[in-house]
């Protein structure tokens, strides 16, 4: 009897020892299912980091030609709004937003040459990031302006709206850049407008493709090709450097054609 009662206390005590190695186990378990969470977080980091460095500390203006004093910011950058935000929230998100780069900030910017303090704001973006405003308009940058100056974004059509430079006051300035600083090609119902163009030698071309295909501008000559644009988007290319006639057409839609004139 005694041996068995030994066999039985003995057995009970492996169990025991047994359910606390499983529960030392699961708490061991528990700690390393965070370790991918603290991992993400320290790999978040140099990104924010590197956004950061693009966030406009200060809003300023200066003077663009053929459209005045326009708001840029602190780096002389221009910054644009987006006619599809009806308030100061922001709707330009997803594909939108890699075109059209959002003003992120960390903070209220302040208010630089020409600007009003009184005008500036920050708005919260949907992945709860903060974006610059000027007279409750969100701000943005345009992804194909390469250095301060740039207004190739003026007026463009594009994400079911159009984009606007901002004068002191808040505004937008709708007149379109002069010819001789910035040339554009709009497609649309499966045509070129204008049809005929004539530009300075190396100059930049724009082209928005508002249509809902892909379509492309090349040239006959082969001068100039932007390859293939999806619908909604815009690209750019380089006018030949010399003097001449340019016909060109859409690669996938070949009764597309237009000519640009180099002179």
């Amino acid at each position: 009897m005694k041996t068995r009662c030994a066999r039985t206390a003995a057995a009970v005590g492996l169990a025991v020892t047994a359910a606390a190695a499983g529960g030392c186990s699961q708490a061991t378990s528990g700690t390393h299912a965070q370790a991918p969470v603290a991992s993400s977080a320290a790999s978040a980091e140099p990104l924010a980091a590197a956004s950061s460095a693009t966030m406009p500390s200060k809003i300023m203006t200066v003077g663009a030609d053929g459209l005045g004093k326009i708001i840029v910011d602190g780096k002389g950058r221009t910054l644009y709004l987006f006619s599809g935000d009806r308030s100061a929230k922001p709707t330009c998100t997803g594909t939108c937003a890699k075109a059209w780069p959002p003003a992120k900030v960390e903070a209220r910017p302040t208010a630089g040459k020409g600007a009003k303090s009184s005008l500036l704001g920050t708005t919260t973006r949907s992945d709860g990031s903060k974006q610059a405003t000027y007279h409750h308009h969100p701000l943005y940058y345009f992804s194909k302006d390469k250095k301060a100056g740039d207004t190739g974004g003026q007026a463009v059509k594009a994400f079911h709206g159009q984009w606007f430079v901002l004068d002191p006051a808040g505004n937008k300035i709708t007149k379109e850049v002069p010819s001789n600083s910035r040339a554009r090609i709009v497609i649309k119902n499966f045509k070129y407008a204008p049809s005929s163009l004539t530009v300075k030698p190396g100059t930049t071309v724009t082209v928005v493709n508002q249509d809902s295909v892909t379509h492309t501008v090349t040239a006959k000559d082969k001068s100039f090709d932007t390859g293939n644009v999806a619908a909604g988007k815009t690209v750019s290319f380089k006018a030949p450097s010399k003097a001449g006639s340019h016909p060109y057409n859409c690669t996938i839609h070949p009764y597309m054609k237009g000519t640009l004139t180099v002179g």
